[in-house]
């Protein structure tokens, strides 16, 4: 297993264990998080980076799945954010204030088989200080979901990261989703959620803060597309 250190950090460190699981044929991406149990904000922050950095860590497969405690609940903003970059709450309906969850990819070549809550009292111990979940996959065909990549060259400082704001769903204009380092100067972002042929613009942003110079860059869905961005 490999560890991702959150960009955003709240009073305690947190960090993201992904690894490949076998399962069959195929085997799955899974990421554990434990997000921060504080602050809204930067527990936000920190489920946008794990549902946007699993996707390209397992690229160009979409057997992915992220679980683990959110400190969220399944109706909040942590979870908002996974759908709308293409996760389904495996999950949901086991319990309005649940803060674990467990999450897969909508591409992914699975289907939920079950889920039960465990370690509550009941048929398991209570161990900690919410329940747990157990959520069973089954084989399944994957679906044709369409992948739009944006790949940027840039050599940022030590601590620095890139994050793309657009005008297609789920980019937005307000607030970037992370890019993932791939290398020195390289990094990707995947977008599933972007139909086919559709035209929008995008720009990058070191730390989500300092906007690229020049214009907006013009993509199309189902295409990868190559910026150098400078600030």
């Amino acid at each position: 297993a490999c560890s991702l250190e959150h960009r955003v950090q709240g009073s305690l460190r947190r960090v993201m264990v992904h690894g490949r699981v076998p399962a069959g044929d195929t085997p799955v991406r899974v990421a554990s998080v434990h997000i921060d149990h504080e602050d809204a904000a930067v527990r936000l922050a920190q489920a946008r980076e794990a549902v946007a950095w699993v996707v390209p860590l397992a690229d160009p497969s979409l057997d992915v799945v992220v679980a683990g405690d959110f400190n969220a609940t399944e109706t909040s903003p942590p979870l908002a954010a996974a759908a709308s970059f293409g996760f389904a709450n495996l999950a949901e309906g086991l319990g309005a204030g649940r803060i674990d969850h467990v999450l897969a990819h909508r591409g992914g070549a699975f289907a939920k088989d079950g889920a039960r809550i465990v370690f509550d009292g009941g048929e398991t111990p209570v161990v900690s200080d919410h329940p747990g979940v157990v959520v069973t996959l089954r084989p399944e065909p994957a679906v044709d979901v369409t992948r739009t990549r944006v790949r940027a060259t840039a050599d940022l400082p030590d601590g620095s990261w890139l994050a793309v704001r657009g005008s297609a769903a789920p980019l937005s204009w307000d607030r970037g989703w992370p890019m993932l380092r791939t290398g020195p100067a390289a990094h990707l972002l995947v977008l599933t959620e972007v139909a086919a042929g559709t035209a929008f613009e995008f720009k990058c942003l070191a730390d989500d803060t300092a906007w690229q110079a020049g214009g907006n860059v013009a993509a199309t869905g189902g295409q990868d597309t190559e910026v150098a961005p400078a600030f």
